[in-house]
């Protein structure tokens, strides 16, 4: 039986991580940096606090002169893929973004399990391409766009998703060939395979280049969803994530934000809505007004259905796909990002949730109280 670990992008230095105030680790990096100005390592890690900062000029600089000093080193070419995507750079952060399975603390070549040549741009028409997962859940809700333009190659598409994707994906792409990461003794023979991570480097894609969302649709639909206007909150992401205690919401104030929200509150996390898959949770997502959300895979769920959503997001260390200084995003349209603080204090950003979440409710309100 195969069983299919995601690579997971781990490059942070973390023997610096045990530091919890990011202005002394930054402090720490930054003398280190000038102590050793040519060790590529120290380098690198003084660019990726300057990233995690926001800081996405200079960390490119110092990032490249790390690469100067040692071409080879995958962590710093992966950090510097990160700061280039953050900026929209697309083409060219690709190309780096490409050394995060170098880079990666855990998990398996993807090529370790695959009987097939690794696609790399060349004409597919009529060829098999096995398209393999990668990473978290959310991040192959997003990049599942990307299999639209993929089929305009002419190729086969076979898709590998693991469990909780799989019957969202199969009732969205009806027309390529669905396998569950997992439940397969071998892959199926294919004449080539590729990430879904790195479709859009290989095809030189950017988000403009995509169908606009909605692209996932589900067959599944939400019985006795209560009445009135409907808040879905995900206040907290997968606890396994390395940087999940600064995007999440801590216990109080999730309360508080419950607290200031108006209408139904629908708690999105699947223990409570008892939704074994996403095919489930795009069905309570399709009946919502809003969706207040953590960076976590309920957010691009929303996204990917074209959902209204608040997307919720940390000051320090903010995924490379939020970019920084918007409130709005290339991949999601009907997105709006609230930024917290390098501070982490949540307080601005819950009131301004709950503000923008009350002038939703009420002109849904409105809308209802229309005649027929």
């Amino acid at each position: 039986m195969i069983t299919y670990a995601p690579t997971r992008t781990i490059w942070r230095p973390i023997h610096f991580d045990r530091m919890s105030d990011p202005a002394e680790l930054l402090a720490q990096c930054e003398r280190q940096a000038r102590a050793r100005p040519g060790d590529p390592a120290a380098l690198g890690n003084f660019g990726i606090m300057l990233q995690r900062f926001g800081r996405l000029g200079e960390a490119e600089h110092v990032l490249r002169r790390a690469l100067v000093l040692g071409p080879g080193n995958s962590i710093n070419r992966f950090a510097l893929g990160l700061t280039l995507l953050a900026q929209g750079r697309f083409a060219e952060g690709w190309s780096y973004y490409e050394a995060r399975g170098e880079a990666a603390a855990e998990g398996v070549a993807l090529s370790s399990q695959i009987k097939a040549a690794r696609w790399r741009g060349e004409g597919i028409a009529g060829k098999r391409l096995l398209v393999m997962p990668e990473q978290g859940l959310g991040d192959q809700l997003q990049f599942a766009r990307v299999l639209p333009k993929l089929a305009e190659t002419g190729a086969k598409l076979i898709l590998v998703s693991h469990p909780p994707l799989h019957g969202l994906f199969q009732a969205s792409f009806p027309s390529i060939q669905h396998v569950v990461a997992g439940r397969v003794s071998e892959l199926p023979s294919a004449d080539f395979w590729v990430s879904l991570l790195d479709v859009l480097a290989v095809m030189d894609l950017t988000p403009a280049d995509l169908p606009p969302p909605p692209y996932l649709r589900t067959d599944t639909t939400w019985r006795n969803p209560p009445a009135g206007v409907r808040i879905g909150l995900m206040a907290s992401g997968n606890r396994r994530h390395p940087n999940n205690a600064r995007r999440s919401l801590a216990a109080a104030n999730s309360a508080y934000l419950r607290s200031l929200l108006p209408g139904t509150v629908i708690d999105l996390d699947p223990d409570q809505t008892r939704a074994p898959t996403f095919s489930e949770t795009a069905a309570i997502l399709n009946m919502c007004d809003l969706v207040v959300s953590v960076d976590t895979a309920a957010a691009h769920l929303a996204g990917a259905l074209n959902r209204p959503c608040l997307l919720l997001l940390p000051g320090y260390d903010t995924d490379w796909r939020w970019m920084r200084d918007r409130s709005d995003s290339p991949w999601y349209p009907r997105h709006i990002l609230l930024r917290n603080t390098v501070q982490g204090d949540w307080r601005g950003v819950i009131e301004a949730a709950a503000a923008y979440a009350r002038e939703v409710a009420e002109s849904a309100e409105a809308r209802s109280a229309l005649p027929s």
